[in-house]
């Protein structure tokens, strides 16, 4: 394999490129100049400046490192002084080489209005502005790194791991659509993962440019990457000419390369490789990777159909399709992982402070939830909750009541929870939501059986005239599996809180995501609804033991 070292002019940094690199334009990753292919080092560290914007304060945040750089901006991160939260701020720079101010004027109009899409698989946009000599963007910080960092170290992903990818995606897009935006350059460099594993769609209303499709970027596997590896055929012509179905087409190379462990499309060249776009189809993911089903390798073609007819109509066609697949595959046992792929000698790394500190409070959490709901599932626990929420609503006379439910799988079809899980779920929903001294739950267990057994739940919940309604929905998916927690006022104009999650299928990854997600709603409920001081738990619920709870209250 030809092989080529490149020059920075500014960082004095040598980089080693795995092919020949004579006709290709090549940017710093840390410093956005275009990289030189003679110039030795001795020479380019005379040229060293310092960075103007570094340990600088740009629109109330103050940057610490460099993170990136563009050939029109740098990003870095940064604190947000005033909410003493990290963030990243990316600045244009007036005086950098090859500014045009109709274009970032262009580009600051996309931004602001991709800054009113809020959704969990977007980075938000917190502000904008204008400074002497310089624009600015302040964003999310998302700190799990990207996916192509993702597949530089393990070479390809598995299902259980690409799927839940392509469906964060899907599902960012379901949210563009609905105010008229598309994402014009996904790949997997712009798809972020939170320190879930939660993937996030950066870089929204920033549309594709001629200059951007004929220049590469370097990873640090020392490969190269741009746009025109994952551009859609109606682009290559007119990289104007985006919608939805080229987000869509974008994602299939994506989820191809995540699968396959290589590119459909490759080339000499940035024009050779949009030229490929325009020509026959790659081969199937099936030939490529035994392991992934004929249901996987037909949806990641359909999305990367050349036509635009051909393709789904839209991120919702194709996340239901993709849930299909998923229910499909779930009922198929001999669906088996793929194997990692192991590059190379890895140096042993100490783990991150940060991830240590996530891992211990994740691992407190699920203890916590755990140790109610072990004593919930003996019969012994079970005459004590009734005990318990027999007290609470003797406690509670005159208090709202709150009917909480657990809806049935979505879609319709999917194989339903162990009853031990729904159990322990709604013990976990009327233990948090007891905490509330104006809120009183009724004996989630004995609606469930009166649910069971009417045909028309819907009649039957509003039958019981609560006050509030507090579902718990679940939905099937490859590897993890999601969660809604919502709450709904039924009185006067009425009003719904919602939050999802997503944990793993066993009942400690349930606990964990629903017990965060009910904490989020009741404590966004408490502060609309004004209650300020709450009774203490049920000792009968809480850890403590069975004979504190006759002496509460």
């Amino acid at each position: 394999m030809p092989t080529s070292t490149l020059y920075c002019n500014t960082c004095a940094k040598r980089f080693d490129l795995r092919r020949n690199a004579d006709a290709l334009k090549v940017r710093c990753r840390r410093c956005g100049d275009l990289l030189q292919i003679e110039l030795p080092p001795a020479q380019a560290a005379g040229r060293r400046r310092r960075d103007p914007h570094l340990k600088r304060t740009q629109g109330g945040c103050r940057t610490i490192r460099r993170i990136a750089a563009g050939r029109l901006s740098v990003t870095y991160r940064a604190i947000y002084r005033q909410l003493k939260m990290p963030v990243a701020v990316e600045v244009f720079p007036h005086d950098r080489p090859g500014y045009d101010e109709q274009r970032i004027i262009g580009l600051l109009r996309c931004l602001a209005a991709a800054s009113s899409l809020r959704h969990p698989n977007v980075v938000g946009i917190l502000e904008l502005g204008r400074r002497k000599g310089y624009d600015f963007v302040i964003r999310e910080l998302v700190d799990g790194g990207s996916v192509r960092a993702l597949l530089e170290k393990r070479g390809k992903l598995p299902l259980s791991r690409a799927l839940p990818i392509a469906e964060d995606v899907l599902r960012g897009l379901c949210a563009a659509e609905k105010q008229g935006l598309h994402h014009g350059r996904i790949s997997p460099d712009n798809i972020l993962l939170d320190y879930d594993g939660q993937a996030k769609l950066e870089h929204f209303g920033r549309l594709l440019d001629p200059e951007d499709l004929k220049e590469f970027a370097l990873t640090d596997g020392a490969n190269l990457t741009g746009p025109c590896f994952y551009v859609a055929p109606e682009q290559v012509e007119d990289c104007r000419a985006g919608d939805l179905r080229a987000d869509l087409y974008s994602l299939g190379v994506t989820l191809y390369e995540a699968l396959s462990g290589r590119r459909p499309f490759d080339g000499e060249s940035a024009e050779q490789i949009m030229q490929e776009h325009l020509g026959e189809a790659p081969p199937a993911l099936s030939a490529l990777n035994a392991h992934v089903p004929h249901e996987v390798s037909a949806f990641v073609s359909s999305l990367m159909a050349g036509e635009r007819e051909e393709r789904p109509e839209g991120p919702r066609q194709a996340l239901e399709r993709l849930h299909g697949i998923a229910l499909e595959l779930s009922r198929r046992p001999e669906v088996t992982e793929a194997p990692r792929v192991k590059l190379g000698e890895q140096k042993p790394g100490r783990p991150s402070l940060r991830a240590a500190s996530w891992t211990a409070l994740a691992l407190g959490l699920i203890a916590a939830s755990l140790v109610p709901l072990y004593m919930l599932w003996t019969e012994r626990g079970r005459q004590d909750r009734r005990e318990a929420v027999s007290i609470l609503e003797a406690s509670h006379k005159g208090t709202e009541r709150v009917l909480i439910v657990l809806e049935p799988s979505q879609p319709a079809g999917a194989e339903e929870l162990p009853r031990s899980v729904r159990q322990s779920l709604l013990a976990l929903a009327a233990f948090r939501l007891s905490g509330f001294g104006d809120l009183s739950a009724v004996d989630p267990f004995r609606t469930a059986e009166r649910l069971a057994a009417e045909p028309d739940r819907e009649a039957a919940m509003s039958a019981a005239e609560p006050a509030y309604l507090l579902r718990i929905a679940h939905a099937p998916g490859l590897g993890r599996r999601k969660w809604e927690v919502s709450l709904t006022c039924r009185g006067g104009q009425g009003w719904t809180l919602r939050k999802e999650a997503a944990g793993s299928p066993d009942p400690a990854g349930a606990a964990a995501a629903v017990g965060g997600a009910l904490d989020e709603v009741l404590s966004a409920a408490a502060e609309r609804l004004g209650v300020e001081d709450r009774r203490p738990f049920p000792a009968a619920l809480a850890p403590g033991g069975r004979e504190a709870g006759r002496r509460w209250e």
